[in-house]
C-alpha cells in the first residue's frame, strides 16, 4: 500500500480523498531514495464510473498542493525531520501519444560528437533512461553515456567509439510522458476507439536519413 504522510490538498486547503492510487508494495526505486505516487487511474480517464462519479481530481485553471506530512520513514523506518509540499497549478489536459517523429535531433556529425534529442515535452525520467537505445549498423547497441537535463526534455548521448556512420536511434514504445500517454498509444481516450487504442509493440527507428528528409528542424 502506499505509505502513510501523502496528501493531495484542493485550494481550499481540503484533502482531495481517493486521488492517490495505493500500490502494494510501494514503488521505491532501488536505493529507496524516490517513491513515485500515482493518481488513480479511475478518477483521471473519461467515462470510467469513479471519474463520472466523483468528477476528475484535477480541474484546469485551479491549483493542487502535494504534501508529506512528515509521517513517511525512511529505509531504516526512521521518520522525516521535516514535511515538505508542492503547489502545482493545473493545464489543460494532454490526451495524445508520444510521437518521436516531433522530436528535434541533432546527429554527431564527427567522431567524438553528440547525439542530443529535444523531446518538447518532458518525458518520464526512468522510463527516458531505460527506452532510448543508440544502435549502430551491425544491430548492436552503441556504448556511452546517456545525460537527461533536469526538466527531463533534452537527452544527450556521447558515444563511447570514434565512429558515428550508420546509426539509428530505437524508440521503444513503453515510453512515456509525465502524464502517461506512450509511444503506443494516449493514456486517457476514448475505450470505444480501437483506433486510438491500438498501438505497436516494435520500436519507432530514426536514423539520420529523417534529418536529411526534413523530419525535424534545424
Amino acid at each position: 500500500m502506499l505509505p502513510a504522510g501523502f496528501h493531495l490538498l484542493a485550494e481550499d486547503g481540503g484533502e482531495l480523498i481517493g486521488t492517490l492510487l495505493p500500490m502494494p508494495p510501494a514503488l521505491w526505486d532501488r536505493p529507496r531514495r524516490r517513491l513515485t505516487v500515482l493518481l488513480e487511474p479511475g478518477r483521471i480517464k473519461r467515462g470510467l464510473q469513479p471519474n463520472v462519479q466523483a468528477g476528475p481530481p484535477l480541474v484546469p485553471g485551479t491549483s493542487v498542493t502535494f504534501v508529506v506530512d512528515g509521517q513517511l520513514t525512511d529505509a531504516a523506518g526512521a521518520l522525516l525531520v521535516s514535511g515538505a509540499e508542492r503547489t502545482y497549478r493545473i493545464d489543460k489536459p494532454i490526451r495524445s501519444r508520444v510521437d518521436p517523429a516531433g522530436w528535434e535531433v541533432r546527429w554527431p556529425d564527427s567522431a567524438g560528437g553528440q547525439l542530443v534529442v529535444r523531446f518538447g515535452p518532458s518525458l518520464d525520467r526512468a522510463l527516458v533512461r531505460r527506452c532510448l537505445r543508440v544502435v549502430g549498423p551491425d544491430g548492436r547497441v552503441v556504448p556511452g553515456q546517456a545525460i537527461l537535463d533536469r526538466d527531463a526534455e533534452i537527452w544527450t548521448f556521447t558515444p563511447a567509439v570514434a565512429s558515428v556512420a550508420g546509426w539509428s536511434l530505437h524508440v521503444h514504445p513503453d515510453l512515456e510522458d509525465v502524464a502517461g500517454n506512450s509511444v503506443r498509444r494516449p493514456f486517457d481516450r476514448d475505450l470505444w476507439d480501437r483506433e486510438a487504442g491500438r498501438g505497436s509493440s516494435l520500436p519507432v527507428v530514426l536514423t539520420t536519413d529523417w534529418q536529411r528528409r526534413g523530419k525535424f528542424t534545424d
